[in-house]
């Protein structure tokens, strides 16, 4: 078979990496049969499956590692007040970047969950039509968890209402004791002030505004100092349970993936390091060193997998 004759020569075959440079290769293997016109068609039909679902991937994995951040502000801010020899109480410098601190991964946080839902809609639309059921199944879920979950409805009102007030967040150093060895036994609390938000809401809200008053109604019932990072973690949670709505509107195209990867992993014969690729280029093997490759997306599948799994909810 000719390149002439059938169009650009493919071959199915591996490449290895090179555990000491991290990339390249220092192993390549190519099947002898080339590629047939439909294999080459089936191949790109599958590639832009992963290809359409990387955006919302992308933006959900962004969306954990803002809430990582947030997850890890006590142990932070500890590491940030344990470094100042004598933290003195007031200390001007180590109140700012302690509010810097906790600001900015709230705010990316909650800015990232905003970015995801109305993408993930937006996609949903163009994908499918705006009054599918791809599009009103991710709405339903929206507004089912805005009914069942405190921290859903809260932290959605609180992105907005960060961007016009001053922000209610507090992170207090408490007790700031050194051992005999010269550690310091701190704790810290990041909290939300209630009646700070209680109190810009009353000027704005207007009987028609229900859900408004309703928020007001909540928040009255909460403590004065609201602990952050239960809301933050329930409102992940949330979003990981969005996260399972979209892409089970492509379980059927992921199931196809998933036999077509087992298929070509069972067929190209190659070592377990090694990674399944097309060659493209001059009859193997002389060719293979100017080749071009083109990859299979088996390493984003599983990606997509074990998070899916990172955020399945265990039902009690």
């Amino acid at each position: 078979m000719t390149a002439s004759s059938t169009g650009p020569n493919r071959h199915l075959g591996w490449v290895t990496p090179d555990p000491e440079k991290g990339k390249g290769s220092n192993g390549t293997g190519v099947r002898a049969k080339p590629l047939a016109p439909e294999q080459w068609e089936e191949f790109q039909e599958i590639a832009a499956i992963m290809g359409e679902i990387r955006p919302w991937i992308i933006d959900f994995l962004t969306l954990e590692k803002d809430y990582r951040e947030v997850e890890r502000l006590k142990d932070d801010l500890h590491s940030r007040f344990s470094a100042v020899p004598h933290p003195a109480p007031g200390d001007a410098v180590v109140i700012v970047e302690t509010f810097v601190t906790v600001q900015r991964a709230l705010s990316n946080f909650l800015s990232s969950a905003n970015a995801f839902r109305e993408k993930a809609r937006n996609r949903l639309v163009r994908r499918y039509g705006r009054e599918s059921l791809q599009v009103r199944g991710f709405e339903s879920a929206i507004s089912e968890a805005r009914i069942n979950a405190f921290a859903f409805r809260f932290l959605w009102f609180l992105s907005n209402y960060s961007l016009h007030n001053e922000s209610p967040i507090s992170a207090i150093p408490v007790s700031d004791a050194r051992d005999d060895n010269g550690e310091l036994t701190l704790s810290v609390r990041v909290e939300i002030k209630r009646d700070m938000i209680l109190r810009s809401l009353k000027p704005t809200m207007r009987k028609q505004d229900k859900e408004l008053i309703s928020l007001h109604d909540e928040l009255t019932a909460q403590p004065e100092a609201i602990p952050l990072l239960p809301l933050a973690e329930e409102y992940m949670k949330q979003h990981g349970e969005l996260f399972h709505v979209i892409i089970a509107s492509h379980q059927d195209r992921l199931a196809r993936f998933s036999r077509y990867a087992q298929a070509v992993l069972q067929s190209a014969g190659q070592p377990n390091d090694a990674k399944p690729v097309i060659w493209e280029g001059a009859d193997p093997p002389d060719g293979i060193s100017t080749a071009k490759t083109y990859a299979f997306s088996f390493g984003e599948f599983e990606l997509l997998m074990k998070t899916l799994e990172r955020w399945q909810q265990v039902e009690s």
